[in-house]
């Protein structure tokens, strides 16, 4: 089992591009097993605050601490301690998921453990998948070390319903091992299905942390986003959609 101990503390994080964006200063914590969704607008800040704790985008201030490692100790980890997703792949169109995930010093029994669907084109060049199949094999490569935390840019994005569920399912899976996970969202309906908390995020700035349950509110998301959504309510909760035009 992956296990992270002291999970993962960020206190008055505050990071970004030199001359650009910034994103913070934000708080917020995770338990070994723990799911978090970073959710807010386009350009808000959700991939800038994943590539600062994948060691990728300078933290210039505040403080950082992932399974007891201070900032400083952060640097050049293998992707068995960290594995950053981007939402776009990134891979030689000429190699096929099992070259991808051998590369990436992954193990292609695990990646098939998360997600069995690569099997079908396991072997196949990327130029010759579609755009979800692409998505669907980088995930996978990020899956395959059995990172210690997990971090997705946009896990459901260009995928179908049923590989949406699937994906889902096997972030639940990864964070029942212990392991912390992070993504970020656009698909307000699936976060009742995977996350323990929300991160909400607007240029920049935290507007709302805490369980689904509390932060997950109409009018919120509403002045979040700046349209208007309906609220279907279930056993768990609330979903949202955009309202028809």
């Amino acid at each position: 089992m992956r296990k992270c101990p002291g999970g993962l503390v960020a206190e008055d994080v505050l990071g970004g591009y030199p001359k650009g964006f910034k994103v913070g200063p934000l708080s917020f914590s995770l338990k070994e097993g723990e799911v978090l969704a970073v959710v807010g607008p386009n350009a808000s800040g959700k991939t800038t605050l994943l590539r600062i704790l994948a060691g990728i985008v300078p933290l210039e201030n505040g403080e950082l601490k992932i399974c007891g490692r201070s900032r400083e100790k952060l640097r050049n980890l293998k992707p068995s301690f960290i594995s950053f997703i981007p939402s776009y792949p990134e891979a030689d169109v000429m190699a096929t998921p099992r070259e991808m995930i051998i590369a990436s010093s992954g193990n292609v029994k695990v990646a098939l453990s998360y997600i069995p669907f690569i099997s079908e084109f396991l072997d196949t060049k990327l130029m010759y998948l579609s755009s979800g199949q692409r998505r669907l094999a980088c995930i996978a490569r990020g899956f395959s070390t059995d990172p210690k935390v997990l971090l997705v840019d946009e896990p459901a994005a260009h995928l179908d319903i049923r590989m949406q569920r699937a994906v889902m399912k096997a972030l639940r899976s990864i964070a029942s091992k212990g392991s912390i996970v992070i993504v970020t969202m656009h698909e307000l309906h699936l976060i009742p299905l995977i996350a323990d908390k929300v991160l909400l995020i607007k240029d920049g700035t935290v507007v709302g942390y805490g369980k689904p349950g509390e932060i997950m509110k109409k009018k919120l998301l509403e002045e979040i986003y700046e349209t208007n959504l309906i609220e279907v309510k279930f056993e768990r909760g609330s979903i949202y959609l955009p309202q028809p035009f």
